[in-house]
């Protein structure tokens, strides 16, 4: 099965405009670079904001997403890759049951559904 062509977003994100502090945490109104970074394709910004310590782990949405998750739903594998080495949690379930592991499968990426079972993500999420 080959994966499903999902789009990264095509709005800029720009790093050097902002203070460090400000880069890895969410604003008030939500934002939170790195997810945006995620988003974006950007893996060289979510390299740098990596390398400055932002939060792998924060939940970022009302559903309860992950920068993993929304790596893994739209095929990133070397974001992916980069998430887990910088302590990203496999292993996150949303309050809906929704898993990183899930989004992979669902999303038919094979690469990323071998990562995440590596990283110990919890084989039983993943119903090919």
């Amino acid at each position: 099965m080959s994966p499903l062509p999902l789009r990264c977003h095509t709005s800029p994100v720009t790093l050097r405009s902002a203070s460090l502090p400000s880069l890895l945490q969410t604003r008030a109104d939500g934002f939170f670079p790195l997810l945006a970074a995620v988003k974006n394709c950007r893996h060289d910004h979510v390299e740098w904001l990596l390398a400055k310590k932002a939060n792998v782990n924060q939940i970022y949405t009302k559903l309860g997403n992950t920068a993993l998750m929304t790596s893994s739903l739209h095929g990133q594998a070397g974001t992916v890759k980069s998430l887990l080495a910088h302590g990203a949690d496999a292993t996150v379930v949303r309050p809906d049951g929704a898993t990183a592991l899930l989004a992979a499968c669902g999303h038919g990426d094979a690469e990323v559904v071998s990562v995440l079972l590596e990283a110990k993500a919890d084989p039983s999420q993943c119903l090919w």
